[in-house]
């Protein structure tokens, strides 16, 4: 699923085409996959062991999650508990009667800004358009 920190509000057409060509892509990467021919990238191979030692120890990423943090807006929550039913990483608790997102635990999957019925959880001034690869009911059946 494409992460929500870079999904502005996009015309919906635009969106159906971006969408359509990275599933192309993602079809054909998975057919030379099976055929034992695929290939990752291109560029000078240090790059992607440079990027591999950047992100591994965590730090990286953590600071990042800290500088842009997913929270909820408990103006529109509808305290359903959906995001902390689901949270893969168990970053959600209840405190009181609101979702809490635990910046330690979270790995910013973003399964909660995806899930939420009532778009309650994202990250703070960073305007953007919800955005799921399916509905509730067909991931989680």
């Amino acid at each position: 699923m494409p992460g929500n920190y870079n999904n502005g509000v996009i015309p919906e057409d635009k969106n159906q085409a971006l969408v359509s060509a990275a599933l192309d892509k993602a079809k054909s990467f998975a057919d030379k996959l099976a055929d034992g021919k695929a290939a990752w990238g291109r560029g000078i191979p240090i790059i992607p062991s440079m990027w591999y030692k950047l992100v591994s120890s965590g730090r990286s990423l953590r600071f990042f999650y800290r500088m842009f943090p997913i929270m909820v807006d408990n103006s529109k929550c509808i305290k359903c508990m959906r995001c902390l039913e689901n949270c893969p990483a168990g970053a959600i608790e209840k405190v009181g009667e609101y979702p809490f997102i635990n910046r330690n635990l979270c790995e910013s999957c973003q399964r909660c800004v995806a899930f939420c019925p009532a778009h309650a959880i994202a990250v703070p001034d960073k305007p953007a358009q919800q955005y799921r690869a399916m509905e509730f009911e067909e991931f989680f059946g």
